[in-house]
């Protein structure tokens, strides 16, 4: 099992603290970087000065999934880390859909003044909607690094991502960390599954061929890079080529023995490939895989 499972298992059981009580501390540490601000029910996380670099979460997670890695940035940028629609405090988007939701974190940026020169960083979900943006705003755009980024036609079953029983949910841990380990206790899984929103249910629904970016990734035209943990069980690394081969010019760098969300079990090694791709910005396809101690 990946460390942020096993560590969140961990301060659970020794602590009796809540999954969401969890959350919240992590919450609480992104907005003590610098600021919470929110408006007409857009939410966002901002800290540091310099270049813009926004950070963008997964489907059924939230702002506070980003803090060691924008507090590693933050030394020499301006980071902004928003809800989506519907996640952490942010109100949800009406229709609860692909469209509306995009559409709502660009208004949040707007209402962040994240307006020109940004580098979009998007797990998953947030990955998604990051190369969206790109596409139809390249001229705010100076970079997007996806990491391990939903986009493609892709099959990923309903409940796989909204479990409705512990056996589920033991299978949607073993996709995000690569494994279980050990057994998780009943009583945790369930916290897993209550804390599940009705609302991700509604987007899930929702998804369909026309959100796909399978044909746009070729009107792309900002540099691109691709960050993929090797152990991701949602999108593998044969459907991260898939990606690499549809973005012209795209690096794609794996992140050996991390998740699908590195920036919670994998921070140090993704913040070294961020900056690696902040630094040389793709110019010509690539893949490269970090050197684990980095």
């Amino acid at each position: 099992m990946r460390p942020i499972v096993l560590a969140l298992a961990a301060v659970v059981a020794m602590t009796g603290c809540s999954v969401q009580h969890m959350v919240d501390a992590r919450r609480d540490r992104l907005e003590a970087l610098g600021e919470r601000d929110a408006s007409d029910g857009h939410v966002w996380f901002a800290a540091g000065q310099g270049p813009t670099v926004v950070l963008v979460h997964g489907f059924g997670d939230q702002a506070g999934s980003w803090t060691a890695v924008a507090r590693a940035l933050a030394p020499t940028n301006r980071v902004i880390v928003p809800d989506l629609a519907a996640h952490g405090q942010a109100a949800p988007a009406h229709p609860m859909d692909f469209e509306h939701v995009y559409e709502q974190l660009v208004a949040t940026l707007d209402a962040a003044g994240a307006d020109k020169e940004l580098v979009l960083v998007g797990n998953s979900l947030g990955g998604w909607l990051s190369l969206r943006f790109a596409i139809d705003h390249p001229e705010r755009v100076r970079q997007v690094i996806a990491v391990d980024s939903a986009g493609l036609s892709h099959v990923v079953r309903r409940e796989l991502l909204l479990p409705s029983t512990k056996a589920e949910m033991r299978d949607k841990l073993e996709a995000l960390g690569g494994g279980l380990d050990q057994p998780l206790p009943g009583s945790m899984l369930k916290q897993f599954i209550d804390s599940e929103r009705p609302e991700y249910g509604e987007l899930f629904d929702s998804f369909q061929a026309g959100d796909m970016l399978d044909s746009g990734l070729s009107k792309l035209t900002v540099p691109t890079s691709l960050v993929w943990g090797a152990d991701d069980g949602f999108f593998d690394l044969a459907y991260a080529r898939r990606l690499q081969t549809a973005i012209p010019g795209s690096h794609l760098t794996v992140l050996p023995g991390c998740s699908h969300s590195p920036q919670y079990d994998c921070a140090p090694e993704l913040v070294a490939a961020i900056r690696e791709d902040l630094a040389s910005p793709p110019a010509a396809p690539v893949v490269r895989v970090m050197d684990p101690h980095h």
